[in-house]
C-alpha cells in the first residue's frame, strides 16, 4: 500500500469513527424502494419493509421523500420528510425524524417531539391489501 492509499483509507476510517451512533443507525436502515403510481396513490410492496425498519419513497411530484414505516402497535405510517418549521428535509435517526437545520424532532407518525416546529409533518393515509401498501 502506498502513502496516498494509506491516507485515503485513514481519512475514511476517521470519518466513520467520529460519526454519532445515531447517524450509524439511520444510515443502516435507510432504503429507497421502487414504487408505482396507481389511481393517484403510491403503491409499494409490503415485502420491501420486511428487511428494513422503514423505507423511503421519492415521488417526483413531492418536495421531499416519504418516510414509510410499520408501527409497533400494527399498521403503517407515511409522512413527508419536510420540516413544517422552515421546509428543510427531515432525516430518519433511530426511532425519530430529525431536522438538521434547526433541531426539530418528530415521531415516526409526524408528531412534534421537540420544537421549533409547531405543526406535525404532513401525513398520508396508508391502506393495504395482501401484498401492497397504497399511500394516498
Amino acid at each position: 500500500m502506498n502513502r496516498m492509499d494509506f491516507l485515503k483509507k485513514s481519512a475514511v476510517l476517521a470519518g466513520v469513527c467520529v460519526l454519532p451512533p445515531v447517524l450509524h443507525q439511520s444510515c443502516k436502515g435507510a432504503a429507497y424502494v421502487p414504487f408505482a403510481m396507481q389511481d393517484e396513490k403510491i403503491k409499494v410492496k409490503k415485502s420491501d419493509l420486511a428487511e428494513h425498519p422503514f423505507v423511503l419513497i421519492k415521488p417526483a411530484n413531492l418536495p421531499a421523500p416519504v418516510y414509510l414505516c410499520r408501527l409497533e402497535g400494527g399498521g403503517f405510517s407515511a409522512v413527508l420528510l419536510q420540516c413544517t418549521h422552515r421546509a428543510c428535509e427531515v432525516r430518519p435517526s433511530g426511532k425519530e425524524l430529525q431536522c438538521p437545520c434547526h433541531g426539530s424532532v418528530f415521531s415516526p407518525t409526524g408528531e412534534v417531539l421537540e420544537s421549533p416546529a409547531e405543526r406535525p409533518l404532513r401525513r398520508f393515509e396508508v391502506v393495504e391489501d395482501d401484498e401492497n401498501l397504497y399511500i394516498k
